[in-house]
């Protein structure tokens, strides 16, 4: 306990200083392209980030992060002078000045702890657009490999800013959507450099699919991208940080369960192998752990082929897991989310004499009603109010 109460009062300290730092640059009458303030930025990003190798708990990570992002929100106009000096540098591009580059590491970091600085980047007029005005003036250079390190680095900043936007504040995802991300992040994933870089290329799959609806036409990554997810996931578990080559476990396997709502990918996610590290991730502690595991595990029931897999494999033992999350998650949303992939799965069940009374007992007793309603992640916000 004295360990982490040592911790946070660290990390406090070292973003209280940064700030300060950036303060005093601009009392000076200093630009954020100056090279004081430029590292002060860099400085505050890199602390920021550092919160998420903690071997704190995830609930703990995000409220750490929330209330040092809301500390740099509450900093005057810093949060809108940064996004009006990177507005300021577009007619440039695709030259990054280096402040550029330093602001969108921050947005980064930040919008993995902060739904408000989310939607503040949501909020600012023609700012989404100018990152993906950023992302196609880099294109030719990217694939051609010509580009340099600043300019790597941003590409990588802004699809990763866009992500955590859609995944930790799903609000702002028709305002990613309508700046016109989605064209150009197919773009690049057509390329054969891109599909070439398989590392390079699973953040740009993930942007893209965080996107995508119904009603887009399928993307998928290759196996290799698959394998990476399988892999990050299985690692993330093991690892103290939570954490694989910057990924959470969680994150992978929302991308898969993103990529299974597409009725061409379902049969191919379990055919290279998704279902034992989804089941490993709904046997995790944590509530965005099980909730990601069990909404992609319900994504992949939506096929006949797979409802079968799902019953009758014995080695993963998928419902097995769904049965003991419905029973006994201490989540009343994973319980729900569990059942609901058990009553797809219902007919099945009832033929199988190894889960028959299991699903009997579940269902079999009179319970409140439910309605699903089947709706495109554009329509989301207003689901939600719905449901409020």
């Amino acid at each position: 306990m004295e360990k982490k109460k040592k911790m946070k009062e660290r990390i406090n300290g070292d973003i209280t200083t940064s700030l300060s730092a950036i303060r005093e640059g601009r009392s000076q009458g200093k630009s954020l392209d100056s090279p004081e303030v430029c590292e002060s930025i860099r400085k505050l990003a890199k602390q920021i980030a550092s919160i998420m190798r903690t071997e704190l708990k995830f609930s703990e990570k995000f409220e750490l992060g929330d209330q040092m992002c809301a500390k740099v929100l509450k900093e005057g106009t810093l949060v809108d002078d940064m996004m009006d000096f990177c507005l300021q540098h577009k007619d440039k591009l695709p030259v990054i000045a280096p402040g550029v580059d330093v602001i969108w590491r921050f947005f980064m970091n930040g919008t993995m702890f902060s739904p408000d600085l989310s939607r503040k980047i949501s909020g600012k007029v023609g700012f989404l657009s100018y990152g993906k005005d950023v992302l196609e003036s880099l294109y030719d250079l990217y694939v051609n490999k010509k580009t340099i390190r600043n300019q790597v680095h941003t590409l990588d900043s802004i699809s990763t800013t866009t992500h955590n936007m859609c995944t930790f504040c799903d609000v702002t995802i028709s305002d990613v959507r309508a700046a016109g991300f989605l064209a150009v992040y197919l773009k690049y994933l057509k390329h054969e450099a891109v599909k070439d870089e398989f590392v390079k290329g699973v953040p740009i799959l993930t942007a893209a699919s965080d996107i995508m609806n119904e009603n887009d036409a399928s993307i998928t990554g290759n196996r290799r991208d698959v394998e990476y997810m399988i892999r990050g996931i299985e690692e993330a578990i093991q690892s103290p940080s939570g954490q694989s080559h910057g990924w959470f476990a969680f994150e992978l396997g929302k991308i898969i369960g993103n990529l299974a709502i597409f009725d061409s990918n379902k049969k191919q996610l379990v055919k290279y192998g998704v279902l034992p590290p989804l089941v490993k991730l709904a046997k995790q502690p944590e509530e965005i752990e099980q909730i990601t595991a069990t909404k992609a595990l319900a994504h992949l029931a939506f096929d006949d082929d797979n409802k079968k897999t799902f019953v009758s494999d014995t080695q993963t033992d998928v419902v097995t897991t769904l049965f003991d999350l419905a029973r006994s998650s201490r989540y009343p949303d994973v319980r729900e989310s569990a059942k609901g992939v058990l009553w797809t799965l219902s007919e099945q069940l009832h033929s199988s004499t190894k889960h028959a009374d299991l699903v009997q007992e579940l269902f079999g007793k009179k319970t409140k009603g439910h309605v699903m309603i089947s709706y495109s992640r554009e329509q989301r916000p207003l689901m939600l109010r719905i449901k409020q």
